[in-house]
């Protein structure tokens, strides 16, 4: 019950800080209203979808880090927050590295953007601080369930 709540809160989080960190960036873009409106509902189409993302990065990669964490004896609020960052990050640090350089031609057209290390760094460590808040809040709700006296059934 403590592990799957604190899945479920760990991904939770981190889709609620996309979302967040999306709303902010676009409140700092000047907009007409009716654009910013219209924005805003798609922003808040992206919770649903992002929960979805984050869950999986939280079952199949959260979920085996803990139990090893747990049997190393290792589950302590510093190490989820290192476990969080690589479960964020893994992913796209992997799928989205250039295993080779895109066709030219469609760079020159605009089609696919250039790769910079900078937007491929800033992406990584970005997405790996929404995984650290995932894995410091799982941490804090497997605690506190933990802590709580268990009642009868």
């Amino acid at each position: 019950m403590r592990v799957i709540a604190a899945l479920i809160v760990a991904a939770a989080t981190s889709a609620s800080l996309f979302v967040a960190a999306d709303l902010a960036g676009l409140l700092m873009i000047p907009r007409s209203d009716e654009l910013g409106a219209e924005a805003l509902g798609h922003i808040m189409l992206l919770w649903p979808p992002a929960f979805i993302v984050a869950l999986v990065h939280a079952v199949a990669l959260g979920l085996p880090a803990y139990l090893i964490a747990r049997s190393l004896g290792l589950i302590r609020c510093w190490v989820s927050l290192p476990g969080g960052f690589v479960v964020g990050a893994l992913p796209y640090a992997i799928l989205a590295l250039p295993w080779q350089a895109p066709p030219e031609n469609l760079v020159t057209a605009h089609i696919v953007p250039p790769f910079t290390w900078q937007h491929y760094a800033a992406v990584t460590c970005g997405l790996g601080l929404l995984g650290a808040a995932g894995g410091l809040a799982a941490w804090f709700v497997w605690r506190w369930l933990e802590r709580r006296p268990a009642r009868p059934i």
